[in-house]
């Protein structure tokens, strides 16, 4: 397990967690272990709440860092389509 020291301060992305996501689902979608997600989070349990975010500290991830940003893009794209259906976005903008 890492060390708060031994986090990465600069490097990384930003997961949006959604409904029913966990913190174990989450950790094993960008290859890393649970307990640096929540070292690197400060969470002290299991317990996370949607429409949050989780800092993804790339350093620790195995998946690589090409598939992490289509990720990130790919669910930028799905909230940004989700708030124009729900009149939350305005789509002239």
């Amino acid at each position: 397990m890492l060390q708060d020291s031994e986090m990465p301060k600069k490097r990384g992305l930003e997961h949006v967690i959604k409904s029913g996501d966990t913190l174990q689902g989450i950790a094993i979608q960008y290859g890393m272990k649970p307990q640096d997600l929540k070292r690197a989070n400060k969470l002290w349990n299991d317990n996370i709440h949607i429409r949050k975010t989780l800092a993804i500290p790339l350093e620790y991830c195995t998946v690589s860092e090409a598939v992490l940003r289509a990720m990130q893009e790919k669910a930028q794209a799905e909230l940004e389509v989700c708030g124009f259906h729900n009149g939350l976005l305005d789509p002239s903008q």
